[in-house]
């Protein structure tokens, strides 16, 4: 399915899709850019849901979900920073201009930095699991501050407010048609490799126990 969505979005924007006003053909990282942020939250989402039902039951798959979540989490905030630089510096010509959504991405990567190296201090202490969780849900809790709340605060050089004269989001049918196939394709991707990390943390499991 993440092939079939990826070739959809690809022939939407090569055939179909126009430059978004105001953006250029900077604004085909749009396609890029909106699919890994979206991963990344729902990455974080279901690592603090992973985190409450390992708190729950103690249950070690549920520790291994949380944790695989987290890292691909992190790893996708890491690309959308980095596709947000990339257009930062086509739409307004520097990598860091210091705007809100760049801000609040930074604190956010720092705070999942933190809980891997909060994990590895830990290691296999009594309780570490548990502690682990806990920091997890907390993080999730907060994700919504910083990637809805902070950005919205304050004024931000953001496309949503300068994609068109009326400072409103403003995509066509089949932008957002390529748009909607490029997060199917994006979502699809996470779900491969958030079904692959399980399987490892799992076989993990195996083999310690085999040893």
């Amino acid at each position: 399915m993440c092939a079939v969505f990826s070739c959809a979005a690809a022939l939407m924007i090569i055939v179909v899709v126009s430059p978004a006003e105001g953006l250029g053909d900077s604004s085909v990282l749009l396609y890029l850019h909106v699919p890994l942020a979206l991963c990344a939250t729902v990455s974080f989402v279901l690592s603090g849901l992973n985190a409450f039902l390992y708190l729950r039951n103690q249950s070690d798959v549920r520790a291994d979900a949380s944790y695989a979540a987290a890292r691909l989490g992190l790893i996708f905030t890491v690309l959308t920073t980095a596709t947000g630089a990339l257009w930062a510096r086509l739409a307004w010509g520097s990598f860091w201009n210091n705007d809100p959504r760049e801000t609040s991405i930074v604190f956010l990567l720092i705070v999942y930095t933190a809980y891997f190296a909060l994990r590895s201090a830990l290691g296999e202490k009594p309780g570490a699991k548990r502690i682990s969780a806990v920091y997890l849900m907390f993080s999730a809790a907060i994700m919504p501050f910083f990637v809805f709340v902070v950005p919205r605060i304050y004024p931000s050089l953001h496309p949503d407010t300068i994609i068109n004269g009326s400072r409103t989001i403003f995509l066509t049918g089949g932008m957002r048609v390529a748009l909607a196939f490029s997060a199917c394709a994006g979502l699809s991707l996470f779900m491969i490799l958030y079904t692959f990390e399980k399987r490892l943390a799992c076989l993990s499991h195996i083999r310690k126990d085999s040893i």
